[in-house]
């Protein structure tokens, strides 16, 4: 065992989080999961208990874990969220030290069809995700964090994206200088309406499907970036992880439509948990396609960071879904009308 390893355990038990008798008989293990933060899982008798994250010193890339702690304050006064998120038993006093129970299940796939439909356990996944997204969403917080980056991307103050691989800014100034792309990017921006908890990460690594639960549920995880924001950006982010799956998986960028109806699923059960009125769930819908055209455009970005061959298959897959959804996509009849239509396509 490396000395890492040794401190988090010893730190674990001297919070009482870990007994001699686990440390003696238990056979403890510290795996490391480190991303942007140093993160590991604590496994006791082969079994992980403990999912340990500690924040960056240098605060790197804009992630805070203060966000996260956060996130899980809020959580013990609001049980839907607090049903969806790992329980945390433990937050140091400046916030950049969490200890949350580790939870069992496996990330949330993606729905990859050329028919335009998930298969049945992608529809079971995707229903408990929407549910899990919902119930975030019921949560109004106080005003903290602020509006994605990527909202403000094609905006002047940016210059010419010095602190970016220059082939992404070379990216975003082509997208800077398309007038159309850009009035759906002001449009959005304007048309953000912040007050609800939003994850604001929300991906297939951050979503965990718990199969055994009854019913099946989803955990969301990694709140670093979570804010008092637009619900549209965490339901555009979905739908934009549809679309960029499946335009990589199929070799063809995929009609914004037939992505759309993959994601029924999941409109469904979130429809069922938010429980908008007619108005606010057509707002919301037309903002979340736009998001999700925004979302697409960040995860160029991401794909082709550290690779400029890269960001011309990032390009080629991902710009027509880009500019269908921010420019065309409309939200359809019958995902407009809500319960009723869900019901009789289900």
């Amino acid at each position: 065992m490396n000395r890492d390893s040794a401190r988090t355990l010893e730190f674990l038990y001297r919070r009482g989080l870990l007994s001699s008798a686990d440390l003696e008989f238990g056979r403890p293990t510290v795996s490391e999961t480190s991303i942007s933060h140093r993160s590991c899982i604590v496994s006791v008798q082969g079994r992980p208990r403990w999912f340990v994250k500690s924040g960056d010193p240098v605060r790197s890339h804009g992630r805070d874990l203060g966000m996260e702690s956060a996130v899980h304050r809020l959580a013990a006064a609001h049980p839907p969220l607090a049903g969806v998120i790992p329980r945390c038993r433990l937050i140091r006093a400046d916030g950049n030290l969490l200890v949350m129970e580790a939870v069992s299940g496996e990330h949330v796939s993606p729905p990859l069809s050329l028919n335009g439909h998930a298969d049945h356990g992608q529809e079971g996944a995707l229903r408990a995700y929407g549910a899990a997204v919902g119930r975030v969403h019921l949560t109004a917080p106080p005003r903290f964090g602020g509006a994605p980056w990527m909202l403000s991307a094609l905006l002047p103050q940016w210059g010419d994206y010095g602190w970016l691989p220059p082939h992404c800014g070379a990216f975003l100034r082509r997208l800077a200088v398309d007038g159309e792309i850009r009035a759906a990017f002001d449009r959005t921006r304007a048309q953000w309406r912040p007050g609800r908890l939003v994850h604001g990460d929300l991906r297939w690594a951050n979503a965990i499907f718990e199969a055994a639960h009854s019913p099946p549920r989803v955990w969301l995880v990694d709140w670093e970036l979570a804010t008092s924001g637009d619900p549209a950006w965490d339901v555009g982010s979905v739908i934009a992880d549809v679309a960029a799956s499946n335009a990589f998986e199929n070799r063809d960028p995929a009609d914004w439509k037939r992505m759309l109806a993959l994601c029924w699923p999941f409109l469904a059960a979130y429809h069922r948990a938010i429980r908008p009125t007619p108005q606010e769930w057509r707002g919301l819908l037309e903002r979340s396609l736009r998001c999700a055209g925004i979302r697409l455009v960040q995860s160029v970005i991401e794909i082709s960071h550290d690779s400029e061959p890269a960001l011309f298959q990032a390009e080629q897959m991902l710009l027509p879904a880009i500019h269908a959804f921010l420019i065309e996509a409309a939200p359809p009849p019958d995902l407009i009308r809500g319960p009723d239509a869900f019901e009789a396509r289900e």
